[in-house]
C-alpha cells in the first residue's frame, strides 16, 4: 500500500469519525421515561420527608370574575423511595385571593387525615437521576413533571374539605381535580432554597354556595386555577437536589 492510499484512507475515516460524532450530538438527549421513584435531598431510602411551602404567584377565575391570589402556604409530605404513587400529600392548604367583594376570598383545606390531598405525579417523560426537570422542553428532553390531585369527597362534620370564605358573607366549597406541576430546578429566596409546585387548571367546581354570595357563584359552577405558584422546600432544608423525580 503506498502513501498516497494510506493517507486516503485515513482522512476517510476521521470524516467518517467526525460525521458519527456530530451526529451524536445532534440526536443526543439525556436518557428519560415513566416515573420510577423519588429521592430527597440525595436520599433514596422508602420514607415520608415532610415539606412546606409559600405562596410565590397566581390566581383563580371564579363566579365570572378573574382575581389575583395575594398569599398562602402549603404543607404535607413526599413518598420517598422507588415507585411511589401516589407521590405527595398535603394536609394542609391556605390561599387568599382578591374578590368581586373587596374583601379577601380565603381558600382553606379542613386539617384532618381524611381531607388529605393525594398527588400523583404521573408523568411518562421525566430524566433520570442525573437531569434537572425544569422549564420548557429542548433538544427532545422533557421539562417540569406533571401531575394531577384530587379533592377527597367527605361527608359532615369533618367535610366538605376544601372550603372558600369571603368577608363579605359568601362561602362556597370545591371538588373535583386540579392539574400539579413540579418544576425542580433549585432556587434561593431570600437565602432559602426551594422548588416549585404549581397548581392549575379547570376541573374544580363550586358546591353550596351561601345566600351571601349573591347568585354570583352558582352550584356545579367552574373554577379555573390559573398557575397558583408555590415554593416549596423540605421542612428540614433542602439541599443537593432536593426532590427529584427520577425515571
Amino acid at each position: 500500500m503506498n502513501l498516497r492510499t494510506i493517507l486516503t484512507l485515513g482522512a476517510a475515516a476521521m470524516v467518517t469519525g467526525f460525521l458519527a460524532l456530530g451526529s451524536g450530538q445532534v440526536q443526543a438527549v439525556t436518557p428519560h421515561g415513566p416515573i420510577s421513584g423519588v429521592d430527597v435531598n440525595d436520599v433514596r431510602a422508602t420514607g415520608t420527608v415532610p415539606v412546606n411551602g409559600i405562596f410565590k404567584s397566581g390566581g383563580a377565575t371564579f363566579g365570572g370574575f378573574t382575581v389575583g391570589c395575594i398569599g398562602g402556604t402549603v404543607g404535607g409530605e413526599v413518598d420517598r423511595g422507588p415507585n411511589t404513587a401516589p407521590q405527595l400529600r398535603f394536609g394542609s392548604l391556605s390561599v387568599a385571593c382578591d374578590s368581586w367583594w373587596g374583601d379577601d376570598a380565603v381558600i382553606t383545606l379542613v386539617n384532618d387525615a381524611a381531607c388529605r390531598v393525594v398527588v400523583t405525579m404521573a408523568d411518562s417523560i421525566v430524566h433520570d437521576t442525573n437531569a434537572v426537570d425544569s422549564g420548557a422542553t429542548a433538544g427532545g428532553d422533557p421539562s417540569d413533571v406533571d401531575g394531577s390531585a384530587s379533592i377527597p369527597v367527605v361527608a359532615a362534620p369533618t367535610g366538605p374539605c376544601l372550603r372558600v370564605s369571603i368577608l363579605g358573607g359568601c362561602s362556597f366549597h370545591v371538588l373535583g381535580t386540579m392539574g400539579v406541576d413540579f418544576d425542580e430546578a433549585i432556587k434561593t429566596v431570600s437565602g432559602v432554597t426551594y422548588q416549585d409546585i404549581v397548581l392549575k387548571g379547570t376541573g374544580l367546581t363550586t358546591r353550596s354556595p351561601s345566600f351571601g354570595c349573591l347568585g354570583l357563584v352558582t352550584n356545579g359552577g367552574t373554577i379555573v386555577l390559573n398557575n397558583i405558584r408555590f415554593n416549596l422546600k423540605v421542612t428540614a432544608g433542602t439541599i443537593g437536589r432536593g426532590i427529584n423525580f427520577y425515571h
